[in-house]
């Protein structure tokens, strides 16, 4: 039986090499695949617990990050969260709207502001951060600790490539 044919009868089979060839391609051994697969599993409990906690995703991320690193400029709650500079604006702005958070003139820079969880915000993030950790452990759990320094620099390297291929200038 050729790799081809093998492949049609077992489509979910594992790999043992890379495929070189459109023939020894199959999807759901694509990296592409694979990472759209497991995002939709964790976006569907974080937006599900989102939704709970009454805020939406890209406020999610951003109480995330200012749970975790505490005070700071839009523009590393961007780096930090992985979004983009105007989402992270527009989520302050619906929220200091809320009173969920506030924003303070940046001592070394007047133009720049500080943005900060009010108290009650406060207690979201923990929650959302107390989630974080505890999804993760359960994603994780099967994994040696070494599996898991293994599978950082799997991603890292496949991050590092893409961002060179299709990063904007």
């Amino acid at each position: 039986m050729t790799s081809r044919e093998d492949r049609k009868r077992h489509p979910d089979r594992d790999a043992q090499t890379k495929p070189r060839t459109v023939e020894e391609l199959v999807p759901s051994q694509l990296s592409s695949y694979r990472a759209a697969r497991n995002g939709k599993l964790v976006r569907r409990a974080r937006d599900a617990e989102a939704e709970r906690l009454g805020v939406s995703v890209d406020e999610w991320r951003l109480l995330f990050v200012l749970s975790r690193f505490g005070p700071l400029p839009s523009i590393r709650i961007a780096e930090q969260a992985i979004m983009d500079r105007g989402t992270v604006s527009r989520a302050v702005a619906r929220m200091e709207e809320r009173g969920l958070l506030f924003r303070i003139s940046d001592a070394t820079d007047r133009r720049k502001s500080i943005v900060n969880l009010t108290e009650k915000c406060a207690e979201i993030g923990n929650q959302i951060a107390s989630f974080m950790l505890n999804r993760e452990l359960e994603m994780i759990a099967d994994l040696t600790d070494e599996e898991w320094r293994v599978w950082l620099t799997v991603t890292d390297k496949i991050y590092a490539r893409l961002k060179v291929m299709y990063e904007d200038d």
